[in-house]
C-alpha cells in the first residue's frame, strides 16, 4: 500500500505544472534582503464526518505556494489524487474529491514543500512597475459584502482619513493609521464585515485586512488581501501552526502592489512598547498562499489557505502547518526511495526529515507535541543522540 502511494506522489509530482518550480528570484532584486532562509512546510487539511449520515460530493481545496518575490519552491509535491486549478486571481488550488464520508470518517489531503524565503522591501527601488489593467482596476474597487464600501461609516472614515492628502501613498499612509487608531486586536476567529469591525473597534487579522481594503477601496485606491502560514517561532527546528495569517497590498503607482500588516503594526513588542510599522516590507517568515479578492473569483471563498465542500452535515474540518527545518530535494528522494524499500522504516529523527516521512506516510494531522515525543521517545531507545535546535543561519 505503501509503494503505491509513493509511486502515487512521483507521478503527482511528475503533473505539477512547471511554474510551481520556477526559478523566478533568481533574477537581483535590490528589494529583496540578502539573507535566503531554507524551510520545509507540511500543510494538512483534514475533514472528519461527526454526523449520523454520509457526506457527499466532498472537495478538499488547497492553496499552494505562490512563486513570487521572496519566495520559492525548490521542492513541492501532493498527495495523490489532486486535479490542479488556477482561480480568476492566478492563485493554484490542488483539488482533491471524495464521493462519500460515512460517520466516524475522515478523509484528508496535503502538500509538502522545501522553500527558499526572503525579506522584501518594496521601499527600495526595484523591478519595473507594470501599470494595473483597468480590469484590475475595476476588480480591486469593486464592493463585496465583507468590505461594505457603500456603508455610511466606511465612506465617512475614508474621507475624513484622506482629507487633503495628494497623493496615493499619503492616503495609504492616513487610512493605515486610521485603521489602527480604530482597532483592537483579539484573535475571535472572526472575519466579521469591515462595517461592523469598525463600529465596535476590534478585529483579527482577516478583520483589519477588511478594514484596510474597504477604506481604500471608498478612497480610490485598488487593494486586495494576501494571506498563508506564518512562522511564529523561528529558533526551533519544528513549529505547528494552527492560527495563520492575512495581510493586506495596495496598489501604488510608483510601487505596484505595496504590502501593509495592519493587525501587527498594531501590537506591541516584547519590551510592551508599540511595533514600528513595517510599511511596504513583508518578512521572510511569512509563506504566501494566496494573493486576490476570495468571493465568487476564489476557489476557496474567502479562506486564504484550504477549504473543504460537501453536501450533509457533521462536517469538521482541521487545518495545521507543519514547519521544520529544510529538507533538501536530494534528501527528500533518498528518504522516499528508503521507503519504498522498507515501508516500515522507521520515523526519522530529523525534523524535517521526519515531517516528509510523515508526508509519504500519508499520515494527517496530530499535535505537534505529540510527533516530537513520539519520535525522541524512539530515537532515546535506538541510543541516537539528538541535536539541539539552532537559530536561522544564511543559506
Amino acid at each position: 500500500m505503501l509503494r503505491l502511494l509513493l509511486l502515487s506522489i512521483c507521478a503527482t509530482a511528475m503533473l505539477l505544472p512547471a511554474s510551481l518550480f520556477a526559478q523566478g528570484n533568481g533574477a537581483k532584486n535590490p528589494q529583496l534582503g540578502a539573507k535566503r532562509y531554507k524551510r520545509s512546510v507540511r500543510f494538512v487539511m483534514a475533514l472528519e464526518n461527526r454526523g449520523k449520515k454520509a457526506l457527499v460530493e466532498v472537495e478538499l481545496r488547497l492553496q499552494l505556494p505562490q512563486e513570487i518575490a521572496g519566495q520559492r519552491a525548490l521542492l513541492l509535491e501532493l498527495s495523490p489524487g489532486a486535479t490542479i486549478k488556477t482561480d480568476v486571481y492566478g492563485n493554484k488550488v490542488a483539488v482533491y474529491k471524495k464521493m462519500r464520508i460515512e460517520p466516524g470518517k475522515s478523509f484528508h489531503a496535503q502538500w509538502f514543500a522545501t522553500l527558499e524565503l526572503r525579506n522584501l522591501d518594496k521601499n527600495q527601488e526595484g523591478a519595473r512597475v507594470v501599470e494595473l489593467s483597468q480590469e484590475e482596476r475595476a476588480l480591486y474597487l469593486r464592493d463585496r459584502k465583507v468590505y461594505g464600501v457603500e456603508h455610511p461609516l466606511v465612506k465617512e472614515l475614508a474621507a475624513k482619513a484622506v482629507s487633503g492628502k495628494k497623493t496615493e501613498h499619503a492616503r495609504m499612509l492616513a487610512i493605515h493609521a486610521m485603521v489602527l487608531d480604530r482597532l483592537r486586536y483579539v484573535r475571535d476567529g472572526r472575519w466579521d464585515p469591515a462595517p461592523l469591525c469598525l463600529e465596535r473597534g476590534e478585529g483579527s487579522c482577516t478583520e483589519y485586512s477588511f478594514a484596510f481594503i474597504a477604506l481604500a477601496r471608498a478612497a480610490g485606491l485598488p487593494a486586495r488581501y494576501a494571506g498563508g502560514l506564518a512562522l511564529r517561532k523561528r529558533s526551533e527546528d519544528a513549529y505547528e501552526d494552527r492560527v495563520f495569517h492575512r495581510w493586506v497590498e495596495v496598489w501604488l503607482p510608483d510601487k505596484g502592489w505595496y504590502p501593509l500588516d495592519c493587525s501587527r503594526d498594531d501590537r506591541e513588542d516584547k519590551n510592551g512598547k508599540k511595533r514600528t510599522p513595517q510599511l511596504g516590507k513583508k518578512r521572510w517568515h511569512l509563506l504566501t498562499l494566496v494573493r486576490g479578492d476570495g468571493g465568487t473569483g476564489s476557489l476557496t471563498k474567502d479562506s486564504y489557505h484550504a477549504h473543504a465542500f460537501y453536501k450533509g452535515r457533521g462536517g469538521r474540518s482541521r487545518r495545521r502547518g507543519y514547519w521544520s527545518v529544510a529538507v533538501s530535494p536530494k534528501a527528500y528522494e533518498r528518504l522516499k526511495a528508503r521507503l519504498i524499500k522498507n515501508p516500515k522504516l522507521e520515523e526519522p529523527w530529523d525534523a524535517g526529515l521526519r515531517q516528509a516521512w510523515l508526508f509519504l506516510n500519508g499520515k494527517g494531522t496530530a499535535p505537534l507535541r505529540k510527533i516530537e515525543r513520539k519520535a525522541k521517545a524512539q530515537a532515546k531507545a535506538n541510543g541516537a543522540k539528538l541535536p539541539k535546535p539552532v537559530p536561522d543561519k544564511q543559506h
